[in-house]
């Protein structure tokens, strides 16, 4: 152990700690330092007098010194909580010196994430272990929390008692504005196990160097293959990590001048915007072996789980979290496996894939964000959260959402991934990734370009939304009641967008985040047709795929008050003529059903005139008729309702026989009916049968008739 100074400043009363700290003002032109005092750890920065006098002197940081700012040493502390280092984005800090932790005295869940939060809001901050063989290793909570793969060791470097590193390698704090910073003076230190950091200075290159002398009669080589020192950025932070202590070495230069460098680090423009959206990771051990989507019912490029295809449910996740949607409707706290939960509810699985509510084919509804927002909503009274659509991506449009206070989830280049855009940095954006360890958008990885990007905000009401999408290659054009039409124009070759509040676009299938998989054909994925706020009308949905293969869509609808029905439609098309299906929708929250599938039925076949009489006890023949979108075979006919509205129980019984009704080769349902129960009145001109399928779709029919 390197000789140190043992006096301690006085304890700090503890009500002033992060009270006082959080509720400060200071100038943009200081540097506030706070750390863990004792009891927490042994030796605290506070101290180190030599140190603390070289920050606090003003030849150093202030006006007129080595660095302009000045140093506010803030109360040092023995806890840290939500917000107390960095609330709203806002830190109330720049420098936390972590020091050695007592044995058995690790950081809480709690203090890691808020060491989390501080860093990527652009902290710094200095941690070391120790190097007791017969103690845990401490941190490793917060390399957890940061999501990034390295790790202390159990094992202790003990190469000899006393010792100096090699020289640093060059980084911001070896090479500041103190000069550059030599071999440092070190003992004993715990292993590093490093995969993404900077390795900076090797351990004990010198034997016996630094103050004590005693350990060796001479200086000799040292031997050690382990690196006592580390460093990297980590979103708009930095993070410095040493095996042991480096800052007991208050006699050595090179010792002082290394912290000195990294106090320094902070006194840079606080310019930028950082929203405050907690950093989720599809690859932590809570969730990531949790099967994504129906992952087990169909091929998926990106596999099955949620370390692998779950970019896009961890950003959606870290967007709720992020508006105050603490919960599930059901009371669980909101991470990526409680929301894939959530979305993997309903599921209808067809020849070709699978939907259900927040799902479609692998990837992922957006809009069911806002209806996960609704329903906590009602029980919690939380933020609700709507999806605005899809925008392109312009550095301009991001910049003015995140000013806005609105983060932004976008697609990034190179592989199918999902990022959230969190801040304005300079000409970048800062982005919290839950794949991998990237934490701007000028990454080498990303270019500092994203390709699409996806919208929320808060709001009071209104869920409505009308969704179809198909599995590509086939493509969709959905026309509304006035003659607008939405998505692919086959005639044309051109993308419409014509209903208001309507967007069309693909998006490629997911690719696998752990990259074990390769990525899937860009021309793999799927068309989606959005009507965001749609109007209660009939959609005509002209499905354009290849002839002679099997296609699949969804249909997914939401009412005013998140309430939903979805829908799997497949078939396959060989005539010359286009599949075109019509649903009506309705908005309205009051409505169980919010569309239904469009059928043909004929009231009394072979029969001229349908007439009716409501009094007569003889029953009413309705054929349910098949068309090349409709097999009347899927009805089920305990559903079948007939009469005036289309809610009367007037079903008597169903032919157990399919026969064509109507000539056209194809079988069709036919079913008796009591005119008794229709509750028709005379002059009534339209008679109404309603029903669902085997799989649940809501069906509507109508023909005319003459009621006596």
């Amino acid at each position: 152990m390197c000789k140190v100074k043992l006096s301690l400043l006085p304890l700090l009363v503890s009500f002033l700690f992060f009270f006082s700290l959080k509720n400060e003002v200071f100038a943009a032109d200081q540097i506030r330092v706070t750390g863990f005092d004792y009891p927490r750890i042994a030796y605290p920065l506070l101290d180190v007098a030599s140190l603390m006098n070289a920050l606090t002197n003003s030849s150093n940081f202030g006006e007129g010194g080595v660095v302009p700012c000045s140093v506010t040493v803030l109360p040092f502390v023995n806890t840290i909580g939500p917000g107390t280092l960095v609330n709203g984005g806002v830190r109330s800090a720049d420098v936390f010196v972590g020091g050695q932790l007592e044995m058995e005295d690790d950081l809480t869940s709690e203090e890691a994430q808020e060491l989390t939060n501080f860093i990527n809001a652009g902290g710094i901050v200095y941690v070391t272990d120790n190097a007791y063989s017969d103690s845990l290793p401490t941190y490793n909570k917060l390399f957890e929390k940061l999501g990034v793969p390295d790790r202390f060791s159990s094992d202790i470097d003990q190469t000899d008692f006393n010792g100096e590193s090699s020289d640093p390698v060059s980084t911001p704090i070896t090479n500041g504005p103190f000069g550059h910073v030599g071999p440092l003076n070190h003992g004993e230190f715990r292993i590093f196990n490093n995969v993404s950091f900077t390795a900076v200075a090797k351990g004990f290159d010198v034997l016996g160097g630094g103050i004590i002398t005693f350990a060796l009669p001479i200086q000799t080589l040292g031997f050690s293959e382990n690196f006592v020192l580390h460093e990297r950025a980590i979103g708009q932070g930095y993070l410095a990590v040493s095996g042991g202590p480096l800052y007991f070495a208050e006699d050595d230069e090179d010792n002082m001048k290394y912290f000195k460098n990294l106090v320094a680090m902070a006194c840079k423009q606080r310019t930028g915007t950082l929203l405050d959206v907690p950093l989720f990771k599809q690859t932590d051990s809570q969730w990531g072996s949790q099967e994504y989507d129906s992952g087990n019912k169909q091929r998926l490029d990106c596999g099955k789980t949620m370390a692998r295809c779950g970019c896009a449910t961890t950003s959606v996740a870290m967007i709720l979290k992020y508006y105050g949607v603490d919960r599930d409707p059901y009371g669980n706290p909101t991470t990526p496996m409680v929301v894939n939960n959530y979305f993997k509810q309903d599921e209808v699985c067809g020849a070709l894939g699978c939907t259900s509510r927040g799902y479609k084919y692998g990837n992922i509804k957006w809009h069911v964000a806002g209806e996960y927002s609704a329903e906590s909503n009602r029980i919690f009274d939380t933020q609700k959260v709507v999806f605005k659509g899809s925008y392109d991506f312009s550095p301009s449009f991001v910049a003015s959402e995140i000013e806005e206070q609105r983060p932004l989830v976008m697609r990034v280049p190179r592989r199918q991934h999902w990022v959230v855009a969190t801040g304005i940095d300079g000409d970048t954006f800062t982005i919290n990734d839950p794949g991998y360890n990237r934490y701007k958008l000028d990454d080498p990885a990303y270019g500092n370009v994203a390709l699409t990007t996806r919208k929320y905000e808060k709001t009071a009401s209104d869920f409505s939304s009308f969704d179809v999408t198909s599995l590509a290659p086939t493509q969709l054009l959905v026309t509304d009641s006035q003659g607008r039409r939405t998505g692919f124009d086959s005639l044309n070759s051109s993308v419409l967008q014509e209903i208001p509040n309507s967007f069309y676009y693909f998006e490629e299938a997911y690719a696998d985040a752990t990259e074990e998989n390769p990525a899937p054909d860009p021309n793999k994925g799927i068309y989606t047709v959005l009507i965001l706020t749609p109007e209660q009308d009939n959609y005509k949905v002209e499905v354009i795929a290849p002839k002679g293969e099997l296609y699949s869509f969804s249909v997914h609808a939401s009412d005013r008050d998140a309430g939903i029905n979805l829908g799997i439609f497949e078939n396959i098309e060989e005539g010359a003529k286009e599949h075109e299906y019509v649903f009506g929708y309705n908005p309205e929250p009051g409505s169980e059903t919010k569309f239904f599938q469009e059928i043909s039925i004929d009231v009394r076949p072979f029969i001229e005139k349908n007439i009716i009489f409501r009094k007569s006890f003889l029953s009413i023949l309705v054929s349910v008729l098949s068309n090349p979108t409709f097999n009347a075979e899927v009805v089920d006919k305990a559903t079948l309702k007939f009469g005036k509205l289309g809610n009367e129980d007037s079903l008597v019984w169903c032919s157990p026989f399919y026969f064509d009704v109507n000539r056209d080769g194809l079988k069709d349902l036919s079913c008796l009916f009591d005119p008794r129960k229709m509750g028709f009145e005379k002059g009534n001109t339209v008679g109404i049968l309603t029903g669902e399928t085997d799989d649940g779709v809501a069906i509507e029919g109508r023909d005319s008739v003459i009621v006596y």
